[in-house]
């Protein structure tokens, strides 16, 4: 699978390195939940801004993609407020956040340019179906960091099923990328 897509293959190591970070927040820095939920939340804005660039690549116009931009920034602000509402206050670091936002945008535009640009992804969908495409991957997430979030604060936030929330958010993100971009790439006929 992997050996016929190594752009696939890039993408996920950078994807598995991203989604430690919070990893790392937990063993050294003593992180509870709250800056990984956070950490998680900021994912939505990446998302959205690649998914515009992958709209206007398609040929999109100005209609649906800011159609999109009000409505995927409606559901980040929304989604925003029941995590800061669940699971804060509390303070995260503007080091922290910036770090956070620079490493996604890195991940996701690796992906963008490695996957959708240089394999040639665009060929195969539409603006009008890139639309609503960030909002499965997102939405299975978001859902299951929402509900073992609150089981974490329910019964206090030690340091094994902090491990297992960030497992399963590792886990779902390999599996929505590998089905995002698998067979989706149009390989380039080589010239003799």
């Amino acid at each position: 699978m992997f050996s016929e897509k190594p752009s696939l293959w890039y993408s996920l190591t950078i994807l598995w390195i991203v989604n430690l970070i919070p990893l790392y927040g937990v063993v050294f820095l003593g992180w509870k939940l709250f800056p990984i939920i956070f950490f998680y939340w900021l994912e939505n804005i990446p998302i959205g801004f690649y998914n515009v660039l992958k709209m206007k690549k398609e040929g999109g116009k100005t209609g649906p993609i800011g159609f999109f931009i009000i409505h995927f920034g409606l559901f980040t602000t929304i989604h925003g407020f029941f995590i800061f509402g669940f699971f804060g206050p509390s303070t995260v670091s503007w080091i922290y956040v910036i770090f956070f936002l620079v490493s996604l945008f890195v991940s996701h535009g690796f992906s963008f340019f490695r996957n959708f640009i240089g394999s040639k992804e665009y060929l195969n969908t539409t603006s009008e179906s890139q639309m609503f495409k960030p909002y499965g991957r997102v939405f299975i997430t978001h859902l299951v960091i929402i509900f073992g979030a609150m089981l974490l604060n329910t019964y206090g936030q030690p340091i094994y099923p902090l491990f297992i929330l960030i497992g399963l958010k590792v886990l779902i993100d390999t599996l929505a990328h590998i089905l995002e971009h698998l067979n989706k790439s149009v390989v380039p006929q080589e010239t003799m």
